[in-house]
């Protein structure tokens, strides 16, 4: 999204620079109906009074351009201004575009005497009749006769000082542009920085914040060389306009750095060196800030050039360095750094004066900045771009291998499940013929007993232990150990009952082929034992004709319900219930399902149990 909103807006950018260009080259610094003459002179102890200057041999420039650098205590300039030809303008304006200049002192002759006014950066706003970013002083040429003004310029800060005279309607005219043109592109740039920092909100991602923390830096540091900065934010409190453009330029430092690392993609294993080295540089960028309130100007001012000169040196090599490497982005991010320096050796060779002053070389730095700035967005962009590509190639990695792993656990899983289930098989193989075992003794015991009381009970033990060796008998013939199906379990357990009687009884089966849980199945298979056991041993006599046994088994609303029915002599349950052990068992165990009985024994006997689901 980044990458599309660079690409399209970096023409229309570029489009509008060469419109603001194409407006503001035909400029001129001096006006044509006018001559202007410069002369200089260094008061390096900075002590001479205007008596003593006036009789100082000044050295005349070659170009209309003031040279203050940090040698010069005092500049004293002598400016001579001529009309060519007598014309109605009378009111002109004396332009110098220096807005960082402490202070300026004026010196007109005027009524025979000098007159003095204060100018600069020193000099707040509301102190001043008319407000101008850079220093406008009003002079008046009525004639051709020569005027001469003396300029007595303080600064802590080295610059040129370019020079102009205009007529005060071309002034006004072309200061209108300026601070359209400026206008423009403050909110060219504002714009990147919002859009960018939003994009950080969405995408969480730090280079979108170091960029839009680096861009608004770079912003005021910029602002204050123009001018707009103090003008606008601090116009009557230039000592705080003075710190913040210096903070602006360790925070710019910064941030830009940390940008960089971001963007290149440096980090402690890819390019060690550059990025400790890019590490530190942001680290001292910030405890330098409070350089600017402890040291001497001009000391923290010779910290400020080492700074910015290795960090400049250092991100121009690393941009190279990785260029060569194959990083795209390194090619996008060192050519706007050649765009940048290229603004600033342009300044330079307008201080020569090896190229025409006028507004676009005036602010070439400005405008090489914000095609920094532009290509910047496009290497974020193409960065997000890589990022997201990356990102997915990694994802396709990543769940390629979770794949496998996943087949991997699954097939550990699977061969674990099966030997798992192999092992209960076995086990309940082996507490079935247990249980065959046990049976077996009850069986031989049973032979040997002539007792019929005894006998009987023998013979109810050997048949719950058969009924339970039937559950073990299903489970591990089943694929599923949870559960068994009750309809061929009933049906194997009747099938048995009917055989070790051996009477000549109707059984009417309808059971439905429902899973239970074994743990339930197995008490219900104790409960119908008992049940069709004493059926088949107590309901039917030779009086009764077509014995017959009932058998349902089905679920609803959550129950299961057991039916088991006979067509037999029936009994009085209230004599029975309390006497007979088989009874109590059946009500025991019924209970111990939560379950309820319905027992009627007036026609035959009939069971009727509801019993919940177990879960």
């Amino acid at each position: 999204m980044n990458l599309i909103f660079s690409k399209n807006t970096s023409k229309s950018l570029l489009y509008l620079s060469l419109l603001i260009f194409s407006l503001s080259y035909s400029q001129n610094k001096i006006a044509k109906n006018a001559n202007l003459s410069i002369s200089e002179f260094k008061d390096l102890s900075g002590s001479k009074s205007l008596e003593q200057i006036l009789d100082t041999n000044f050295i005349k420039t070659t170009k209309n351009t003031i040279n203050f650098n940090l040698i010069s205590s005092t500049l004293w300039v002598k400016i001579t201004a001529q009309k060519k030809e007598i014309t109605a303008q009378n009111e002109w304006k004396l332009i110098l575009k220096g807005p960082l200049i402490d202070s300026i002192i004026f010196y007109n002759y005027q009524n025979k005497q000098w007159n003095s006014k204060v100018y600069g950066f020193k000099v707040p706003k509301n102190k001043v009749s008319e407000q101008f970013v850079n220093t406008v002083i009003p002079i008046s040429l009525k004639d051709t006769l020569e005027r001469t003004y003396y300029l007595k310029i303080k600064s802590r800060i080295a610059t040129d000082i370019p020079v102009e005279l205009k007529s005060e309607k071309t002034f006004y005219s072309e200061n209108n542009i300026d601070l359209l043109s400026m206008g423009i592109l403050y909110g060219i740039l504002l714009t990147f920085i919002l859009y960018n920092f939003f994009l950080y909100f969405i995408l969480k991602n730090l280079s979108y914040l170091y960029f839009s923390l680096s861009t608004f830096a770079t912003l005021l540091v910029q602002g204050f060389l123009n001018g707009h900065a103090s003008f606008y934010l601090f116009p009557d409190n230039p000592t705080i306009s003075f710190y913040l453009f210096f903070i602006s330029i360790y925070l710019g430092v910064c941030f830009v750095t940390l940008f960089s690392i971001s963007i290149l993609g440096l980090n402690r294993e890819n390019g060690k060196w550059n990025y400790y080295l890019l590490k530190y540089i942001s680290y001292f960028s910030l405890i330098l800030i409070p350089t600017i309130f402890i040291f001497n100007f001009y000391v923290f001012s010779v910290i400020v050039i080492i700074l910015v000169s290795v960090y400049t040196i250092t991100l121009f090599s690393t941009g190279i360095i990785y260029w060569f490497k194959g990083n795209k982005i390194a090619k996008i991010f060192t050519i706007a750094w050649v765009i940048y320096l290229l603004g600033i050796f342009s300044n330079f060779l307008r201080s020569l004066d090896l190229i025409p002053i006028n507004w676009f070389t005036v602010k070439i730095t400005f405008l090489s900045y914000l095609g920094e700035i532009i290509l910047f967005s496009i290497a974020l962009g193409y960065h997000y771009k890589i990022t997201k590509q990356e990102k997915k190639i990694l994802q396709k990695e990543y769940t390629k291998k979770l794949n496998i792993e996943v087949e991997q656990k699954t097939m550990e899983l699977s061969t674990a499940l099966k030997h798992k289930n192999e092992l209960l098989a076995e086990i309940h193989h082996r507490v079935k013929n247990n249980l065959q075992i046990i049976y077996s003794l009850f069986n031989l015991q049973e032979r040997r007993i002539k007792n019929p009381e005894s006998k009987d009970i023998l013979e109810s033990g050997k048949n719950k232990v058969k009924s339970m060796s039937l559950v073990h008998e299903h489970l591990y013939k089943n694929d599923s150990f949870n559960d068994i199906n009750i309809k061929n379990y009933l049906t194997d357990l009747i099938s048995y009952l009917n055989n070790l009687y051996k009477k000549e009884v109707l059984i009417d089966t309808k059971i439905n082929p429902l899973n239970v849980p074994n743990d339930q199945a197995v008490t219900i298979g104790l409960i119908a034992t008992e049940v069709i056991s004493n059926s088949f041993k107590y309901a039917f006599t030779k009086e009764i004709s077509n014995p017959k046994i009932t058998i349902s088994f089905y679920s609803k609303n959550n129950y299961y319900y057991l039916e088991i029915t006979d067509n037999g002599i029936g009994f009085d349950s209230s004599k029975q219930s309390k006497k007979s052990l088989g009874i109590q068992l059946i009500k025991g165990m019924t209970q111990q399902l939560n379950g309820e009985i319905a027992l009627n024994s007036t026609e035959g006997t009939s069971y009727k149990f509801t019993l919940p689901f177990i879960k």
